[in-house]
Protein backbone atom coordinates (compact mmCIF):
# COMPACT_ATOMS: atom_id res chain seq x y z
CA UNK A 1 0.00 0.00 0.00
CA UNK A 2 2.85 2.38 0.86
CA UNK A 3 4.57 1.68 -2.49
CA UNK A 4 1.33 2.44 -4.34
CA UNK A 5 1.02 5.78 -2.48
CA UNK A 6 4.63 6.65 -3.39
CA UNK A 7 4.01 5.66 -7.00
CA UNK A 8 0.92 7.87 -7.18
CA UNK A 9 2.80 10.79 -5.60
CA UNK A 10 5.65 10.33 -8.07
CA UNK A 11 3.20 10.16 -10.98
CA UNK A 12 1.47 13.35 -9.77
CA UNK A 13 4.85 15.13 -9.54
CA UNK A 14 5.79 14.05 -13.07
CA UNK A 15 2.44 15.19 -14.43
CA UNK A 16 2.80 18.55 -12.66
CA UNK A 17 6.28 19.01 -14.06
CA UNK A 18 5.00 18.16 -17.54
CA UNK A 19 2.33 20.86 -17.36
CA UNK A 20 4.89 23.39 -16.14
CA UNK A 21 7.15 22.48 -19.04
CA UNK A 22 4.24 22.96 -21.45
CA UNK A 23 3.55 26.41 -19.99
CA UNK A 24 7.23 27.35 -20.28
CA UNK A 25 7.26 26.51 -23.99
CA UNK A 26 3.95 28.22 -24.77
CA UNK A 27 4.27 31.13 -27.20
CA UNK A 28 4.96 34.43 -25.43
CA UNK A 29 5.54 36.70 -28.39
CA UNK A 30 4.47 37.34 -31.94
CA UNK A 31 5.79 37.08 -35.47
CA UNK A 32 4.68 39.78 -37.93
CA UNK A 33 5.38 39.28 -41.64
CA UNK A 34 4.73 41.84 -44.36
CA UNK A 35 5.73 43.12 -47.78
CA UNK A 36 6.49 46.77 -48.56
CA UNK A 37 5.49 48.32 -51.91
CA UNK A 38 7.38 51.24 -53.41
CA UNK A 39 5.77 54.64 -53.90
CA UNK A 40 8.54 55.45 -56.42
CA UNK A 41 10.33 57.93 -54.18
CA UNK A 42 13.62 59.57 -55.11
CA UNK A 43 15.80 56.69 -53.83
CA UNK A 44 13.44 53.81 -54.75
CA UNK A 45 13.67 50.93 -54.47
CA UNK A 46 16.15 51.68 -51.66
CA UNK A 47 14.39 52.54 -48.41
CA UNK A 48 14.86 53.02 -44.69
CA UNK A 49 12.45 50.95 -42.60
CA UNK A 50 11.40 50.79 -38.98
CA UNK A 51 9.16 48.44 -37.01
CA UNK A 52 8.48 49.15 -33.35
CA UNK A 53 6.04 48.28 -30.61
CA UNK A 54 3.67 50.72 -28.89
CA UNK A 55 1.19 50.07 -26.10
CA UNK A 56 -2.56 50.64 -26.24
CA UNK A 57 -2.02 54.35 -25.54
CA UNK A 58 0.55 54.74 -28.34
CA UNK A 59 3.59 54.91 -26.03
CA UNK A 60 6.80 53.51 -27.55
CA UNK A 61 7.87 50.27 -25.86
CA UNK A 62 10.74 49.03 -28.01
CA UNK A 63 12.20 48.92 -31.49
CA UNK A 64 11.75 45.60 -33.28
CA UNK A 65 13.72 46.40 -36.45
CA UNK A 66 15.48 49.46 -37.86
CA UNK A 67 17.05 49.20 -41.31
CA UNK A 68 19.34 52.06 -42.33
CA UNK A 69 20.83 53.61 -39.17
CA UNK A 70 22.49 56.44 -41.10
CA UNK A 71 19.11 57.63 -42.39
CA UNK A 72 16.82 56.43 -39.57
CA UNK A 73 16.16 60.09 -38.73
CA UNK A 74 14.04 60.17 -41.93
CA UNK A 75 11.50 57.90 -40.21
CA UNK A 76 9.33 60.78 -39.02
CA UNK A 77 6.72 58.74 -37.10
CA UNK A 78 9.43 56.66 -35.42
CA UNK A 79 11.20 59.88 -34.35
CA UNK A 80 7.89 61.27 -33.06
CA UNK A 81 7.04 58.10 -31.10
CA UNK A 82 10.52 57.54 -29.63
CA UNK A 83 11.84 61.08 -29.28
CA UNK A 84 15.14 59.77 -30.68
CA UNK A 85 17.15 60.76 -33.75
CA UNK A 86 19.14 57.51 -33.80
CA UNK A 87 18.07 53.96 -32.93
CA UNK A 88 19.57 52.13 -29.97
CA UNK A 89 20.42 49.27 -32.30
CA UNK A 90 20.24 48.68 -36.02
CA UNK A 91 18.90 45.50 -37.60
CA UNK A 92 20.51 46.04 -40.98
CA UNK A 93 21.57 48.41 -43.72
CA UNK A 94 19.21 50.46 -45.86
CA UNK A 95 17.02 47.97 -47.71
CA UNK A 96 17.84 47.71 -51.40
CA UNK A 97 14.59 46.09 -52.55
CA UNK A 98 11.00 45.77 -51.43
CA UNK A 99 11.02 42.14 -50.35
CA UNK A 100 9.01 40.21 -47.75
CA UNK A 101 10.19 40.87 -44.21
CA UNK A 102 9.51 39.28 -40.82
CA UNK A 103 9.95 40.88 -37.40
CA UNK A 104 9.67 39.05 -34.10
CA UNK A 105 8.54 40.40 -30.76
CA UNK A 106 9.51 38.12 -27.89
CA UNK A 107 6.90 39.55 -25.51
CA UNK A 108 9.34 41.77 -23.62
CA UNK A 109 10.07 45.47 -23.29
CA UNK A 110 13.34 47.21 -24.25
CA UNK A 111 14.97 45.99 -21.02
CA UNK A 112 14.00 42.36 -21.63
CA UNK A 113 11.26 42.34 -18.98
CA UNK A 114 8.09 40.38 -19.87
CA UNK A 115 5.09 42.57 -20.68
CA UNK A 116 1.58 41.67 -19.54
CA UNK A 117 -0.91 40.10 -21.91
CA UNK A 118 -2.99 42.70 -23.68
CA UNK A 119 -3.38 44.92 -26.73
CA UNK A 120 -0.34 46.38 -28.48
CA UNK A 121 0.48 47.77 -31.91
CA UNK A 122 3.38 46.96 -34.20
CA UNK A 123 3.95 50.20 -36.10
CA UNK A 124 5.62 49.95 -39.52
CA UNK A 125 7.16 52.84 -41.47
CA UNK A 126 9.43 53.25 -44.46
CA UNK A 127 10.65 56.07 -46.64
CA UNK A 128 12.33 56.26 -50.05
CA UNK A 129 12.92 60.02 -49.82
CA UNK A 130 14.09 62.60 -47.31
CA UNK A 131 10.46 63.11 -46.31
CA UNK A 132 8.01 61.09 -44.20
CA UNK A 133 6.80 57.89 -45.83
CA UNK A 134 3.92 55.46 -45.36
CA UNK A 135 3.01 54.19 -41.88
CA UNK A 136 0.82 51.23 -40.96
CA UNK A 137 -0.39 50.14 -37.52
CA UNK A 138 -0.78 46.38 -37.03
CA UNK A 139 -2.92 45.60 -33.98
CA UNK A 140 -1.69 42.61 -31.99
CA UNK A 141 -2.69 40.94 -28.75
CA UNK A 142 -0.10 39.33 -26.52
CA UNK A 143 -1.67 36.21 -25.06
CA UNK A 144 -4.48 36.29 -27.59
CA UNK A 145 -3.01 35.21 -30.93
CA UNK A 146 -3.59 31.44 -30.83
CA UNK A 147 -3.40 31.04 -34.62
CA UNK A 148 -2.04 32.93 -37.61
CA UNK A 149 -4.25 35.65 -39.03
CA UNK A 150 -4.10 38.01 -41.96
CA UNK A 151 -4.25 41.75 -41.33
CA UNK A 152 -5.58 44.29 -43.85
CA UNK A 153 -2.84 46.46 -45.27
CA UNK A 154 -2.78 49.40 -47.64
CA UNK A 155 -1.14 50.26 -50.95
CA UNK A 156 2.34 50.31 -49.38
CA UNK A 157 2.13 47.40 -46.90
CA UNK A 158 0.69 44.09 -48.11
CA UNK A 159 0.69 40.36 -47.27
CA UNK A 160 0.55 41.07 -43.54
CA UNK A 161 0.25 38.13 -41.16
CA UNK A 162 0.49 37.86 -37.39
CA UNK A 163 1.15 34.55 -35.67
CA UNK A 164 2.32 33.36 -32.26
CA UNK A 165 6.06 33.07 -31.68
CA UNK A 166 7.53 30.12 -29.89
CA UNK A 167 8.37 26.48 -30.48
CA UNK A 168 7.15 25.42 -33.89
CA UNK A 169 6.25 29.00 -34.88
CA UNK A 170 9.66 30.49 -35.65
CA UNK A 171 10.04 32.04 -39.09
CA UNK A 172 12.29 30.30 -41.58
CA UNK A 173 15.88 31.54 -41.53
CA UNK A 174 16.77 33.59 -44.63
Amino acid sequence: MLNRARSLALLAAVLSFGSLADEATAPTGLVVSFQTVSYQGRYAPRHVLGAWLVDSEGKHIRDLAIYGEKHANKLARWRQDTGKAKPDATTGATRRLHEPLTVIWDGTDAEGKPLPDGDYTVRLEFTETNRPGPVLDVPVRKGGEPVAREVPGNEHFTAITVRPAGPGNEPAKP
